[in-house]
């Protein structure tokens, strides 16, 4: 009934002797009289039909196409008639039942079963995010004749149904839409460069009515922060996975693998195919530690154990030399990493032995005097190069 008290009928004709003329009509005294109007006659179709009015009067009908075994629907809306298949999934669409909700999207639950005709389902559609959702609300046997569906004040769906295998009514409310992203934000701490930290794993869950599709998933640092979308507990294993109805989730990971000892920043975006629901940022964060940084003395493992102390005058000498030296140039780089990796076994020897330890300082001494008065020594080679130079030029003149 319309808003006017008329009334608006949806149904399916059928000619008894003209075994092809089944059809969906429609008839309403809107006008004053009944009019009458066949909407769908591409096959055997219009079983099963329900129909709501929106807020403008306008029509909307769901039925049954018996020749693909479709679930169908019609609307009115832009002054002539309108026809979408809404699930093709499978043989359904029986038993429709169609309600609005406040925005005027559509809602419908209905009927289907496997080809075999061994399991049926309930199963529940609507237009919310401007495309068909369609979802399975209970595939436990057999289930989902007879739906009847109804959208509370909250547009909350409830769905009362059928089910045959235990000769009982069953109920379904859905919730509210729901999706979430967690967590929201992630410090890797510390990491030593070049290296990689233990993967986080992003949890991408829906907890609404709708099956939900994720339209794209962009990690904005990809050289210093790796994104495995087959990672987790259960992989997304796509930029565009889809999330189905009950609490579905998929899982992506991300690793940290900082190129320097810099600090980094980066967002993984998530966006989502509905435009009402927000896209989700997960902000990620890390530092870069330098591969001598541990309290051993790092790079000057051998220095620290002939000195005894990672502090000592001539030990910061030689980790100032590494920080301002070698660690600016890729062949610097290489010398610490080796250093690193086979100086440690030494340092432990000549850190028991106080004979070793005083012989080292003696070999040491040298290279920190060096180290340390570099630029003077820089300069008298240099003084020495020009000075020679000019020797053996004014020797050849003579």
């Amino acid at each position: 009934m319309d808003s006017n008290g008329k009334i608006h009928i949806s149904y399916l004709y059928e000619h008894f002797t003209i075994v092809s003329d089944i059809h969906l009509r429609y008839a309403s005294n809107a006008t004053g009289s009944w009019q009458v109007e066949t909407i769908d006659d591409s096959g055997f179709v219009g079983e099963y039909s329900d129909i709501a009015i929106d807020s403008n009067d306008k029509v909307h009908i769901s039925y049954f196409d018996l020749d693909n075994g479709n679930l169908k629907y019609a609307n009115g809306v832009a002054g002539s008639w309108e026809i979408e298949t809404v699930d093709a999934d499978g043989y359904v669409g029986m038993y429709t039942s169609l309600a609005l909700d406040s925005k005027e999207n559509v809602h419908i639950s209905y009927y289907g079963w496997t080809t075999d005709t061994i399991t049926s389902f309930l199963k529940y559609a609507n237009n919310t995010s401007g495309f068909w959702n369609t979802e399975a609300v209970n595939s436990g046997g057999k289930v989902g004749k007879y739906s009847s569906l109804a959208i509370d004040s909250n547009d909350k769906v409830h769905i009362s149904y059928h089910d045959e295998a235990n000769s009982t009514v069953l109920y379904a409310a859905a919730t509210a839409m729901d999706v979430s992203v967690s967590p929201a934000a992630h410090d890797f701490g510390e990491i030593t460069e070049e290296q990689s930290s233990s993967a986080i794993e992003i949890l991408i869950a829906n907890h609404g009515v709708n099956s939900q599709q994720v339209s794209d998933i962009i990690l904005s640092d990809t050289t210093d922060f790796v994104l495995d979308l087959s990672g987790g507990v259960q992989p997304c294993s796509s930029t565009t996975p889809s999330l189905t109805l009950g609490a579905s989730h998929c899982t992506v990971t991300i690793t940290f693998t900082p190129s320097s000892t810099d600090s980094y920043s980066a967002a993984l975006n998530i966006n989502f195919k509905d435009p009402e629901i927000p896209d989700a940022i997960v902000t990620l964060t890390g530092k870069g530690k330098s591969t001598d940084g541990d309290d051993d003395g790092g790079f000057c493992f051998i220095a620290t154990a002939a000195y005894g102390s990672y502090m000592h005058k001539d030990v910061n000498v030689l980790r100032q030399f590494r920080d301002n030296y070698l660690l600016t140039n890729a062949m610097g780089k290489a010398f610490v990493k080796y250093y690193y990796q086979y100086s440690p076994p030494v340092a432990d020897y000549i850190r028991e032995n106080e004979n070793f330890r005083t012989a080292t300082r003696c070999v040491l001494a040298p290279v920190v005097y060096a180290v340390k008065y570099m630029e003077w020594l820089i300069l008298f080679m240099l003084l020495l190069i020009i000075s020679t130079f000019i020797v053996r030029r004014r020797v050849k003149q003579v």
